[in-house]
C-alpha cells in the first residue's frame, strides 16, 4: 500500500519520486482537500503503476481521488498513526531530495503565500467595504448638520429673515453662497434655485431686514463655509450611490426589504453578513438596543421591542400600537433574507423572495389596521350605549327585589337527622319545578347577595309562593 503525505514541499508518496515546486493555489487546494494540478499529475503516474490502495489523511480528498481515478483510499486511525510517524521522521526520510533548511524555508514561504492568497479572496472584504462606507455616511450626516447649524446661526445675525423663509438646508446654503451681503442682492443669481415669487420675497426681506452689518472678511468666511458644505453634500451623494451598488451585489434581498442604508447598518452592527445570517430573528429585532435590553433585564422590566429596524419604512408606516408586531414580523423576514444572501447560490440580483416578503408584510399591516379600526368602533359603540345598559340593570334589580322576599335560614343537621320546617314558615321544596327553575334563572342573572361557602359544605334553596303572591326562599346549609 502506498501512502500519500502532504508537506510544504509537495505531496509525498513513498517509493515514488516527486517534484517539490508548489504554488499558493496548490497550497490552498491541499488545505481545502481539493484536487490540484500537482496531485492530479502524481495520481496519473501512480495509476500507471496499478496501485491497489492509497492511505490519505483527509477523507474528503480520498473520496475525490476514488471518484476521479478509481483508487481505493483508506483514512482511519492506523493511517493517522502512520502520518504521525512520518511527520516526526520527515527530515530523515526526504533528506536526499530536500534538506532540512530548505524544507523549513519552503514551509515558511508557503505559509506566507497561502495567507496572502486567502486574504485576497476573503469573503469578509465586501462586508468591510460596506461597514466602512455606512460608518462614513453617518459621520458625514452629523458633520454636515453641524456645519449647517453653525451657518444659520452665523449668517442669521446679518439676515435672520432668510432662515425663517427657507426651511430646506441645502437650498439655504446655496442661496447664502450666492447672496453674500444683503445690500448687494441680485435677483438673477437665484433664478436657478428659487421661483420668481420666492426671489421677490427674498428681495423684499433683504430691503427691510433688521439684521446687523458684517464686514467683507466675515462675508468671505461665510462663503467658504458654504462651499465646504456643498462639497461635503456632493461627496455624500456619491458615497450613497457607491453603497447602493455594493449592497445590491452583497445583500440584494435585505436591500429590497429595508433599503441599502438600513441593511448596511445591520451588517455593521453584527460585524459581517455571515454573523447576521447566523443570528436569530429575535436578535435581529433588538439589534442596536443592547443597552436598553440589559438595563431592562437588570431592573426586571419590559425588554425593548425594536432596535435599528425601528427606522425601517415598514415599521415607520405602522400605527404606534402595531409597531411591536410589525418589528417582530420584519425581523423574521430579515433573518431569512440575510441567510439567503449569505449562503444561497442564486443570481446576484435575484430579489424575488424579498419582494414577496415585503408585499406580504404590507398586506398584513393593512389587515391589522382594519382589525384595530373595527375594535375601536366596537369600543365607541359600547361607550355610547353603556349608560342605557346600566339603567336596564338597575331597573331589573329593583323589580326582582320587590317581587322576591328572601328568607334564609341555616340548619345544621347530620346524616341521620330528619327534615325540618324552617322557623320562618318557609318550606324546603317547591311543588312546581318549572317555577323553581324560572326563579333560579332570575336569581342567577342578577346577583343581589354574596355568600362564601366553605370547603365540604353543601347548600340548597327551596321556593314557595304564599297566598299574598310573595315567593319565599329558604336556604339550607349542610355541614358534612
Amino acid at each position: 500500500m502506498f501512502l500519500l503525505f502532504e508537506t510544504a514541499a509537495g505531496y509525498a508518496v513513498f517509493k515514488v519520486r516527486f517534484p517539490h515546486c508548489f504554488s499558493p493555489k496548490a497550497g490552498v487546494a491541499m488545505s481545502e482537500g481539493a484536487l490540484g494540478k500537482p496531485l492530479k499529475s502524481l495520481m496519473k503516474a501512480l495509476v500507471k503503476n496499478n496501485i491497489e490502495s492509497l492511505a490519505v489523511n483527509n477523507p474528503k480528498l480520498g473520496s475525490l481521488i476514488k471518484d476521479k481515478f478509481q483508487v481505493n483510499c483508506v483514512a482511519d486511525g492506523r493511517v493517522a498513526e502512520l502520518m504521525r510517524g512520518i511527520r516526526k521522521q520527515l527530515n530523515s526520510l526526504i533528506e536526499e531530495e530536500v534538506e532540512a533548511r530548505e524544507l523549513a524555508a519552503m514551509t515558511l514561504g508557503l505559509a506566507h503565500s497561502l495567507c496572502r492568497y486567502k486574504l485576497k479572496f476573503s469573503s469578509d472584504q465586501a462586508d468591510t467595504m460596506v461597514i466602512q462606507a455606512v460608518g462614513l455616511l453617518d459621520e458625514l450626516d452629523k458633520e454636515i448638520n453641524g456645519y449647517i447649524m453653525r451657518l444659520r446661526e452665523w449668517y442669521g445675525w446679518h439676515f435672520p429673515e432668510l432662515g425663517k423663509m427657507l426651511t430646506d438646508n441645502m437650498t439655504y446654503v446655496k442661496v447664502v453662497s450666492r447672496i453674500g451681503m444683503r445690500q448687494g442682492f441680485k435677483a438673477k443669481r437665484l433664478k436657478s434655485l428659487l421661483s420668481e415669487d420666492d426671489i421677490a420675497e427674498v428681495q423684499n426681506l433683504a430691503l427691510h431686514s433688521v439684521g446687523s452689518e458684517i464686514t467683507d472678511e466675515d462675508n468671505d468666511r461665510i462663503k467658504e463655509l458654504c462651499t465646504q458644505i456643498i462639497e461635503l453634500d456632493g461627496y455624500r451623494d456619491s458615497l450613497s450611490e457607491y453603497m447602493r451598488v455594493r449592497m445590491a451585489s452583497l445583500a440584494p434581498n435585505m436591500t429590497a426589504l429595508v433599503g441599502e442604508v438600513m441593511a448596511a447598518r445591520l451588517i455593521a452592527r453584527s460585524g459581517s453578513l455571515l454573523n447576521l445570517a447566523k443570528s436569530a430573528s429575535s436578535t435581529v429585532q433588538i439589534l442596536g438596543a443592547e443597552k436598553a435590553l440589559f438595563r431592562a433585564l437588570k431592573s426586571k422590566r419590559d425588554t425593548p421591542k425594536y432596535g435599528l429596524i425601528y427606522h425601517a419604512q415598514l415599521i415607520g408606516s405602522a400605527p404606534q400600537n402595531l409597531k411591536g408586531k410589525m418589528a417582530r414580523m420584519l425581523a423574521a423576514k430579515l433573518s431569512l433574507s440575510a441567510r439567503v444572501d449569505a449562503f444561497s447560490e442564486r443570481p446576484v440580483m435575484d430579489t424575488s423572495m424579498a419582494l414577496g416578503h415585503r408585499a406580504n408584510l404590507e398586506q398584513k399591516l393593512k389587515t391589522m389596521e382594519n382589525v384595530a379600526a373595527v375594535r375601536i368602533i366596537q369600543l365607541l359603540f359600547l361607550c355610547a350605549y353603556w349608560p342605557f345598559f346600566l339603567k336596564f340593570i338597575k331597573t331589573k334589580r329593583s323589580y326582582i327585589a320587590k317581587l322576591v322576599s328572601v328568607k334564609e335560614e341555616e340548619v345544621e343537621y347530620g346524616p341521620k337527622k330528619k327534615k325540618k320546617k324552617s322557623k320562618s314558615g318557609g318550606i324546603y321544596h317547591v311543588a312546581s319545578r318549572s317555577d323553581q327553575n324560572c326563579l333560579r334563572l332570575f336569581v342567577a342573572d342578577v346577583s343581589f347577595s354574596t355568600e362564601t361557602v366553605a370547603s365540604g359544605v353543601s347548600s340548597e334553596k327551596t321556593f314557595e309562593e304564599d297566598s299574598t303572591g310573595t315567593i319565599n326562599i329558604t336556604k339550607r346549609t349542610c355541614f358534612g
